[in-house]
């Protein structure tokens, strides 16, 4: 099977040598890197339009739409496949998508951009499966440069937005196709920075603390990663976001596991480390008298109005017919009309509850699909990084394994689906070290899974 993915058809092998490094194949490799790094940081793009028009946005991309494309051309021109563990799971999904969409748009009676919406965790984690399938051997050291030169880039506005109290740069455009959300937290202005809303702020400084943490453990690169850690804890506290300071602790944490030898046979479990942790977070958030009252971070009534959110969201679940139960409805992140009793043009109640919103989104039937999906890529991100010395695959890795925590208190954050894409795309890097028992460990997980 290995040989059958990796022999060039009908072209030599010197052919695919010079093609690697050729023009053509690297236009659209850029391309992928480029689509995926303004996913992750989605408020560049119209940030630099508005600045440069007084507030328009001349065109919004399409980098769905540009991944998939570049993806096919890389694969028409190299003429190969590369073995990859999740070839069987890709398809599966490939499979989903279009049956799912049907139902959702002739039986639920969703338009087209509904379903796109419900769907989109599905088709991101489709691509993720497809990038790790096509040869892009993507240079870790190259995208780490960039990732770093983001990172300083948006430092430097965070470090604005917290020490001048303003948001420094636009929060809407003109013709309000781009918003920054809830960019206030009570009397503070939240450092977002270039991203959408100060948790994807957050999400990437978490990431970006798990390089530091690798950086840290490795002789030579210590300081610099001591500076760059405190820098991204820095980030993390001028978001005002809670959610995102506990999930930069938790990714160090990861990552420290994930570059220990001694701690790998714990490391597959990492994931569910990160789900206890929401657990109990949650546990005593409610069991915090007069938190609700206060008047700081520890501030507890954004929790309250979660939890009747999930009872109300749980209760519509339970009370759908089996197909909606099996299949889901289609449900997004905010319903139209949140309770029998509210106007209809009320503000609507988000789910903020990955698990709940899949399930009334796509069902019984889609939650387990996507849980088999994650931990399946999960295994694979596990095995390269406990496999490599590089701080990118690691830092990606130990925030990855943070997502079961995240969904519990929020919906999925796609930024993490992104890095995935990236991460299963990256070459293999000259100092890849020898894992006691790696190939014995993802196995035995993956066959329980």
């Amino acid at each position: 099977m290995s040989d059958l993915f990796s022999t060039p058809v009908g072209n030599t092998a010197g052919h695919y040598s010079a093609t690697e490094k050729s023009l053509v194949v690297s236009l659209p490799k850029f391309l992928i890197i480029f689509a995926a790094l303004t996913l992750i940081v989605d408020g560049a793009l119209p940030q630099l339009e508005m600045a440069a028009t007084g507030g328009s946005l001349l065109f919004m991309p399409r980098q769905p739409t540009i991944l998939i494309l570049c993806l096919g051309l890389v694969l028409l021109l190299k003429g190969r496949f590369q073995s990859s563990p999740l070839l069987l799971l890709t398809l599966i999904l490939s499979a989903y998508i279009p049956l799912e969409a049907l139902f959702l748009h002739f039986y639920i009676g969703l338009s087209f951009a509904a379903v796109r919406s419900a769907l989109e965790c599905f088709t991101f984690l489709a691509i993720a499966g497809v990038a790790s399938v096509v040869p892009l051997q993507i240079k870790p050291r190259q995208l780490l440069v960039s990732l770093l030169l983001i990172t300083f880039a948006c430092l430097i506005i965070t470090a604005a937005q917290f020490f001048t109290n303003t948001p420094i740069v636009r929060t809407e455009s003109n013709d309000h196709a781009f918003h920054v959300q809830s960019y206030q937290f009570l009397d503070h202005t939240r450092g977002f920075s270039l991203f959408a809303n100060g948790l994807e702020a957050g999400i990437f400084y978490s990431l970006m603390g798990g390089v530091a943490t690798s950086f840290c453990l490795r002789r030579g690169t210590r300081g610099f990663g001591f500076v760059l850690l405190l820098l991204c804890a820095f980030g993390c506290y001028a978001t005002y976001t809670r959610l995102v300071m506990i999930g930069f602790i938790i990714s160090m944490f990861a990552t420290y596991v994930l570059s220990r030898e001694r701690f790998l046979r714990f490391s597959p479990l990492l994931p569910v480390l990160s789900l206890s942790c929401a657990v109990l977070i949650v546990a005593q958030g409610l069991r915090t008298s007069a938190g609700a009252a206060r008047g700081d971070l520890a501030n507890a009534s954004t929790l309250d109005q979660r939890v009747l959110a999930w009872g109300m969201y749980g209760a519509k679940f339970l009370a759908g017919s089996p197909t909606d139960i099996l299949l889901g409805i289609g449900q997004g992140p905010y319903s139209p009309y949140s309770a029998p009793d509210r106007p209809e043009n009320a503000s609507p109640i988000p789910v903020d509850n990955a698990y709940l919103l899949v399930l009334l989104s796509s069902g019984v039937l889609g939650l387990a699909l996507l849980s088999i999906a994650y931990w399946r890529f999960w295994m694979l991100l596990h095995t390269r990084a406990i496999a490599s010395r590089a701080p990118l695959l690691k830092g990606i890795a130990g925030l990855f394994s943070t997502v079961p925590f995240f969904c519990f208190i929020n919906d999925l954050p796609l930024q993490t689906l992104l890095l995935l894409l990236l991460a299963v795309s990256l070459a293999d890097e000259d100092d890849v070290r020898f894992a006691p028992g790696l190939s014995a460990v993802p196995e035995q997980h993956l066959m329980l899974a």
